[in-house]
């Protein structure tokens, strides 16, 4: 190669002595103008022109093959070549958005004419090897071989490092060089500038050692990688198909668990060695107290209406009614429960069991609406209320108020976007933008409403269900075992989804 090299430059340094004394020798302005344009292209061609030195092995980062050598990129390329073509020439325009990430190898490209991209931007031409060099851009693999750009030229991003390979080095075997541990790692050790904006240098790639093999064993190395790269593709996708139908399998399960739970099945044992236990004596239990507790809370709210009417100090007034308000809440969740006829069960359910209504197996049915007026994206010591809205993604977490709207355990129920996605909430919370909150009355078990309405409620991830209101879920039909079993299917179902969990394919 540093032979032919030197062939060469004589060559066009002889070339260059004849243009220089042509051009001493001639008059006409035009012809003189053509002579001193091309004598400066000669000029760049013969600084082009550099032998290779390869490093001595006591310097090698690391021991190679003694047929292989330690070069330097800046003597193996040419770094950030530019173009001199037509202004008019069409070519491709390249910008960082339509170059892919993770060291794919691709990019698309928009169509400008030459004059449009010529300046302030990275020239672009056929077989070189481009890469981002500002982070995190750099990092995320932005980076590709220069290939079937349009008439050949192109331009792109000002944040590239172009790389075109003498004839010494193969563009492919370079691509992967630039792309392996030993230049990432070492480049980002060695970044410029500030935190945000830091980039590989040029100085840093001229500089940078790469070990050289012949060609043909360069061709043989990158044949090697296309298909260790391709196996390790077809892997992935292999995998990645693998995890989606285990999540359909998953899925599948779990509603076929639930359903199986809800019709009474996994807790036959259980009704068997507890048959003393019947969900309509409980009904009637329940509502004999709420018909109690409501009496009370009555007759204590005319006692206090009494007193407001005689009540003449303002403050103590104002205190009265704040009191009245706060009961007539606390009477309006007082409902009793009225069991459904079985003809108009969904399914066969125990004879110990009974269908109610959702509406009212809970205290409160809330939805969620606009955001607090104190938000924060982090929680601390004042924003420790979490606020949850629609969405599956960290459970439909918003950020965080001073504040709780909802104060006991619940459930939420997304009413747009991932409609129906359950969620348990134990704390004191937010809900917002038309999250839908259901707090169970002490007549079912928190987690078991949860699991029971998991396949009752309408779920749509489109547009089938543009969104679900209270007076949609309020009436949904769930069958009601004793509260004992409520616990023991609650936790057979624990026990069954831990179970399922762990077959997940690694």
């Amino acid at each position: 190669y540093n032979a032919q090299i030197l062939k060469d430059k004589k060559s066009k340094e002889k070339e260059l002595k004849e243009l220089e004394s042509k051009l001493k020798t001639q008059k006409d302005k035009e012809l003189k103008q053509t002579l001193k344009q091309t004598i400066q292209n000669l000029k760049k061609e013969i600084a082009k022109l550099k032998s290779i030195t390869p490093l001595n092995e006591d310097c090698a980062p690391f021991a190679i093959p003694p047929t292989w050598a330690w070069v330097r990129l800046g003597d193996v390329c040419e770094i950030n070549p530019r173009n001199q073509i037509n202004d008019e020439l069409e070519v491709s325009f390249i910008p960082m958005a339509l170059i892919a990430n993770s060291f794919q190898n691709r990019f698309t490209y928009e169509s400008k004419k030459w004059k449009e991209v010529k300046s302030g931007f990275s020239h672009l031409c056929e077989n070189s090897v481009a890469f981002a060099k500002i982070t995190p851009c750099f990092e995320n693999g932005k980076s590709f071989i220069v290939n079937d750009l349009k008439n050949g030229y192109g331009a792109g991003t000002t944040e590239l490092i172009v790389l075109l390979p003498q004839n010494i080095l193969l563009k492919e075997y370079l691509f992967y060089f630039v792309n392996c541990p030993l230049f990432v790692e070492n480049a980002m050790k060695n970044f410029k500038g500030t935190a945000g904006q830091q980039r590989v240098s040029t100085e840093f790639v001229t500089n940078f050692f790469i070990p050289l093999p012949p060609l043909t064993e360069q061709k043989a190395i990158v044949e090697t990688l296309d298909s260790l790269i391709t196996l390790a593709n077809t892997f992935d996708k292999t995998k990645e198909e693998l995890k989606r139908i285990e999540k359909r399998i998953e899925k599948r399960i779990e509603k076929s668990l639930l359903e199986y739970a809800i019709q009474g099945n996994l807790s036959k044992l259980f009704r068997r060695q507890n048959t003393n236990l019947n969900a309509f004596l409980e009904i009637q239990s329940y509502n004999a107290q709420i018909l109690k507790d409501k009496k009370s809370k009555e007759k204590e709210l005319k006692e206090l209406e009494s007193k407001l009417k005689t009540q003449k100090d303002k403050e103590l007034k104002q205190t009265l009614k704040q009191t009245i308000q706060n009961l007539k809440k606390e009477i309006a969740k007082l409902k009793s429960i009225t069991p459904l006829n079985e003809d108009c069960a969904p399914f066969a359910i125990p004879p110990t069991w009974a269908w109610v209504r959702l509406g009212e197996v809970c205290e409160e049915l809330v939805v969620g609406g606009d955001k607090p007026s104190e938000i924060s994206y982090n929680k601390t010591d004042y924003f420790k209320f979490p606020i949850y809205t629609n969405g599956v993604k960290d459970n439909g977490l918003y950020g965080f108020t001073n504040k709780p709207f909802i104060e006991k355990s619940a459930i939420t129920i997304s009413g747009r976007g991932t409609i129906g996605f359950i969620c348990l909430r134990y704390e004191p919370f937010y809900p917002i933008i038309r999250l839908l909150v259901a707090i169970p009355n002490s007549s079912i078990i928190l987690e078991y409403l949860a699991y029971a309405l998991n396949p009752l409620i309408p779920k749509s991830s489109g547009t089938s269900i543009p969104q679900l209101t209270i007076p949609m879920i309020k009436d949904i039909s769930i069958p009601l075992p004793p509260l004992k079993e409520q616990k023991e299917i609650v936790r057979t179902l624990d026990t069954l989804f831990a179970l399922t969990k762990g077959l997940k394919c690694e």
